[in-house]
């Protein structure tokens, strides 16, 4: 995956952020692992390195019908995510700028923009 660049624009008040946030970026794909069963008598770099596997189908899944492949589209269609985080009293500045982010960046690497 090659980020390109990130830009968002905040507004936020005592209770809530809005906003928008569009993430540019080509190749996108994961790989998701589960934990493999390793025997007690290998050797320890052995066993630290080989403890994941592949999960196949659901990274087939994930590659072809979930996620997206770059921003902007193939046909330089441009999604753009928009923020709307509540705060959440115990959660610091921080927290609550990062869970706004995040939901930008699920928007535009999934294509399911919420208005």
């Amino acid at each position: 995956m090659k980020v390109n660049k990130y830009v968002f624009k905040l507004k936020g008040d005592d209770y809530k952020l809005t906003g928008t946030g569009t993430l540019y970026y080509e190749n996108l794909q994961a790989t998701l692992l589960k934990v493999s069963e390793q025997k007690e008598e290998e050797k320890p770099r052995k066993k630290f390195l080989g403890i994941f596997k592949k999960k196949a189908l659901p990274t087939f899944i994930i590659n072809n019908l979930v996620l997206k492949d770059s921003n902007p589209r193939k046909n330089n269609e441009l999604k753009v995510g928009i923020i709307n985080h509540d705060r959440v009293a115990t959660k610091s500045f921080w927290g609550t700028i990062w869970g706004a982010l995040g939901q930008s960046l699920i928007q535009c690497t999934t294509g399911t923009v919420k208005d």
